[in-house]
């Protein structure tokens, strides 16, 4: 995956601080997660960008400034949603529950949706296929704990579990397993029901193999 030239503009220091902030999760991964976005989201420009679980904005202030048109952001947390708008008073930030969420704007088309929720994001990621808010192309980037889920407590999101996979299912310890057995039949069965074709593919896990980090790109099979 091509890196070379990647511009980062939070340092090593300020990633400690965002660390300490009440309610962080940590971020010793979000190298891997900027260079995802900035590879699978290379060429597009001055798109409509979503950001679902945008926390205090570290992707957006890296990768999706720079490509946004109009932004709609949403997280749970209160005080990343004013701290977000502190910074970036022209994003339409929203205090929501991306699993719930309904409030689509009017005629905006997403070409980037970006699913940084960290827990299980297959059923808001679906309701977003569902309400025809997608330009083309579009990109999708995502932070799945699916598989941290499994091996704390032997559970799958049931989006992703399919009659046949019993076999494979034991095999989650193998973060690779979990993506070609679960996540690309569930993004291939959701592109054949939309009418869209799977262009491109990028992956990453954590340092554990415990979350995947990973973009696909999707156009138009017409």
């Amino acid at each position: 995956m091509a890196t070379r030239g990647l511009a980062l503009r939070d340092s090593t220091v300020q990633l400690r601080t965002l660390n300490r902030r009440p309610g962080q999760k940590d971020n010793s991964e979000w190298l891997r997660k900027v260079k995802i976005r900035a590879h699978i989201a290379r060429d597009l420009q001055r798109s409509n960008v979503y950001l679902a679980g945008c926390g205090f904005g570290q992707m957006f202030r890296n990768v999706w400034r720079e490509k946004a048109q109009y932004t709609l952001a949403l997280d749970t947390n209160p005080v990343k949603v004013r701290e977000f708008k502190h910074h970036f008073s022209h994003v339409d930030v929203r205090c929501a529950d991306i699993g719930t969420f309904v409030d689509w704007p009017r005629g905006i088309k997403f070409q980037i949706a970006d699913f940084d929720a960290f827990g299980n994001p297959y059923p808001a990621m679906r309701a977003f296929f569902q309400n025809q808010i997608w330009a083309d192309p579009v990109v999708i980037v995502v932070c799945d704990a699916s598989l941290l889920s499994f091996k704390r407590g032997g559970r799958l999101p049931s989006d992703l579990w399919q009659r046949g996979h019993e076999g494979q299912y034991r095999g989650l310890r193998d973060a690779g397993t979990y993506m070609e057995f679960f996540v690309w039949p569930w993004w291939r069965r959701l592109a054949r029901r939309h009418g869209l074709a799977i262009d491109e593919r990028v992956t990453a896990f954590n340092r554990g193999k415990t979350v995947a980090y990973y973009g696909i790109r999707f156009s138009s099979a017409l």
